[in-house]
């Protein structure tokens, strides 16, 4: 019962009349005021901070969720590496696995290569020098 008549205590619906509190960034009070009005306590506070706060340009609004660049590579091999039979992670497997061939080939036409550069600087080498 006690509980019951602080709750109708607290709650007032007839009187409406709010406290808003202007603080600084270490949570110290600097002034206060009452607020009244009929209406729920949010839409009188909206209400105020239309009429009253300074409007903020939108790119101070921007708020970053994650990393700045998604790195692809990073995520799908930790996909692959968690395990388990599901579809995503079946997908990155296979994935990895067609990477690693791509990357197989990858190293021969390296090799390929590095032996055509060797081969033009032997060919520059043995080339008769002007005077």
């Amino acid at each position: 019962m006690n509980k019951f008549l602080k709750l109708l205590e607290e709650n007032r619906p007839g009187e409406d009349k709010y406290t808003v509190e202007l603080k600084d960034v270490n949570g110290e009070l600097i002034d206060s005021f009452a607020l009244f009005g009929v209406g729920s306590p949010f839409e009188i506070f909206d209400s105020f901070k239309e009429e009253h706060a300074p409007s903020i340009p939108v790119e101070d609004q921007e708020i970053q969720t994650g990393p700045e660049k998604y790195d692809v590579d990073r995520e799908v091999n930790r996909l692959a590496n968690q395990g388990g039979m599901f579809s995503g992670a079946r997908g990155a497997k296979k994935a990895v696995k067609e990477r690693q061939r791509v990357a197989k080939d990858a190293v021969s036409v390296f090799q390929k290569k590095t032996e055509e550069l060797k081969q033009a600087i032997r060919d520059k080498a043995t080339e008769p020098t002007e005077q």
